[in-house]
């Protein structure tokens, strides 16, 4: 699954509504464009046009048990303009430097504009990227590190992937590590 360009999203839209129905995947309730605008403002973002018509379309969150994907409206509302900084992974864990330099660093680049998706437990997260360089895409943030998904992947993407292979789905198949 790639990253889509936006000529692509009513194709695609299309096609995760039809699994979505056709699965009987359970979806929240569609937003509104102000319900959206108004996470946008309290954040001071733009969610990145994918995942905004996806929330207009398809649904806010899903209610499978072992895909809990997190509806907008439970997001924290923070200030998420300080851009995600990242733009490779960064195992932290494997990171030769003093912790508390590795620490600042984190706080500096990772754990900012970026809006948890999933989380999995023990640490193991999913986010969207929603500012800074790799906008749009999603990566896994756990305890050890940070990676984009699949090499490369925005939220339609990722979420198809999940429709397609559900509790076999392996985000990381297809990633190359250096």
């Amino acid at each position: 699954m790639p990253i889509y360009a936006p000529a692509e999203y009513e194709a695609v839209l299309a096609r995760i509504q039809e699994k979505v129905s056709s699965l009987g995947v359970p979806m929240g309730p569609c937003l509104s464009e102000a319900a959206i605008a108004d996470f946008e403002g309290a954040c001071g973002i733009w969610l990145p046009e994918a995942c905004r018509l996806f929330l207009q379309t398809v649904g806010d969150g899903c209610g499978c048990e072992k895909f809990p994907l997190r509806p907008l409206r439970d997001a924290e509302r923070r200030d998420l303009s300080r851009p995600f900084q990242l733009e490779e992974a960064w195992i932290w864990e494997d990171d030769p430097r003093p912790e508390p330099v590795i620490r600042e660093e984190i706080k500096a680049k990772v754990y900012q504009g970026e809006l948890k998706l999933l989380d999995l437990g023990c640490g193991d997260c999913y986010h969207l990227i929603v500012t800074g360089p790799c906008r749009g895409e999603v990566w896994n943030l756990s305890d050890v590190g940070a990676q984009p998904c699949c090499e490369r992947q925005d939220f339609l993407g990722w979420f198809e992937l999940w429709l397609d292979n559900q509790d076999r789905t392996d985000y990381f198949k297809d990633y190359l590590y250096q």
